[in-house]
């Protein structure tokens, strides 16, 4: 039996073997990718050239070296798939078919090149997936082709999903995602150790896109949220409940179901302007008003009272009695249309006044009834004539100055 074993063993080892091997470069040139499409050129298929790490010493490095060797794709198609190189330095497992044909599977962590952290507890940490991309620095090389100082990765564009905590039951919470841009928390601490759930990103100074899922792990955020968020403190939000598990309000000023809010900003504590689709707020249906305002506030739609806003209110937005509007709160001037159908026009600051200018020197007002002119103490007409076509009624008494006002009709 032992021999038969050893037999069986030699005739695998005969079909192939599995080798650790360190990427020392990526073709003869040293360029990365695949530079043409020609059969000719199949080194340039994604190949890169490696050497078998655990060997006799005292060999040249060179000639434990094997050229233009496939990498293992995710897929591929004809001018489609998902193109992957190693990099210089990475240890890769390689595959050799009858001992001659290599082909590398893929690469392996070493005590050199650590992988992030994933997760605070090690009982959720290996459900968590971590994608970490960060530019390239070239790993330091000694005699032997071998490498052991690889720089750290700095400015990484980083995909997270968390697994949520391993309760052992269906339905907890958890699997939040994000994606971030040149991630400054995994720049100052490249371990992302301090990365445990998805609020663990801040907003201030990070630029990220964050996923809340139904039963978000968030202690800040709603479920179902989706939120992208620039470096500068911009950001779009949209809402689609009013609750987490963890029975916390939003950190950030929320209408509940419905609500998308599209801010502008300049630095998460200097806010300024917004776009914002009202939500369900408190189960009253206010969701279809969208206002306009030049100023942040924090408020609800009726509530607003700064700066200059423009608003369409929903019919079914019962909070105020006008359909839309155009104000300028500092100055308490606006123009409206009330749900009655009714059109205002106001401007009630004691320094201002309401102007209309009339193309060809023609000012229509149309009434269906009657046109109704008030004013607290008189009108002033400053026009050097008054030309009146239909009948004039004066209930009240009559003054004029120098000349007559009879003739067609008047009388005094």
């Amino acid at each position: 039996m032992t021999s038969m074993g050893n037999s069986v063993q030699r005739w695998m080892q005969n079909l192939f073997k599995i080798e650790y091997c360190t990427v020392v470069e990526v073709d003869r040139f040293g360029r990365p990718g695949v530079q043409c499409h020609s059969p000719d050129h199949p080194e340039y298929y994604n190949t890169v050239t490696v050497k078998v790490r655990d060997a006799k010493k005292n060999i040249d490095p060179k000639k434990l070296q094997h050229v233009y060797e496939i990498v293992i794709q995710d897929f591929t198609g004809n001018c489609f798939g998902h193109p992957w190189t190693p990099r210089v330095g990475d240890l890769v497992l390689v595959l050799f078919l009858y001992n001659t044909q290599p082909i590398i599977l893929g690469p392996v962590n070493t005590t050199y090149q650590t992988p992030p952290f994933r997760a605070p507890t090690s009982q959720d940490a290996m459900y968590d997936e971590v994608w970490k991309w960060c530019q390239w620095l070239r790993p330091t090389e000694d005699k032997n082709m071998d490498y052991k100082d690889h720089p750290q990765g700095k400015m990484p564009i980083c995909r997270k999903l968390f697994h949520g905590p391993v309760t052992g039951a269906a339905g907890g919470k958890g699997r939040d995602e994000m994606f971030i841009w040149d991630c400054q928390m995994g720049d100052a601490e490249p371990t992302c150790r301090l990365c445990e759930i998805i609020d663990s990103v801040p907003r201030s100074g990070e630029q990220w896109f964050k996923q809340y899922s139904t039963k978000t792990e968030s202690e800040e955020a709603y479920n179902s949220r989706a939120e992208w968020h620039s470096r500068c403190g911009s950001y779009l939000r949209l809402e689609s409940d009013d609750e987490n598990p963890a029975g916390t309000s939003s950190s950030e000023y929320s209408e509940g179901i419905g609500h998308i809010r599209f801010g502008n900003a300049i630095s998460e504590n200097s806010k300024r302007g917004h776009i914002n689709f009202r939500g369900n707020e408190s189960s009253t249906d206010h969701a279809g008003t969208i206002d306009i305002h030049a100023e942040h506030e924090e408020a609800s739609f009726e509530s607003e009272s700064q700066g200059a806003r423009i608003s369409v209110v929903a019919n079914s937005d019962d909070s105020v009695d006008f359909a839309t509007k155009m104000e300028y709160f500092d100055k308490n001037s606006f123009i409206e249309i009330l749900k009655n159908g009714n059109i205002t026009l106001s401007s009630l600051s004691g320094m201002s006044s309401i102007w209309i200018d009339g193309t060809t020197k023609t000012i229509t007002l149309n009434g269906i009834d009657y046109i109704d002119e008030i004013a607290s103490e008189e009108i002033e007409l400053n026009t050097p004539l008054v030309h009146i076509t239909g009948n004039l009624v004066v209930d009240g008494s009559l003054t004029h100055g120098g000349g007559s006002c009879c003739g067609g009709g008047w009388s005094e």
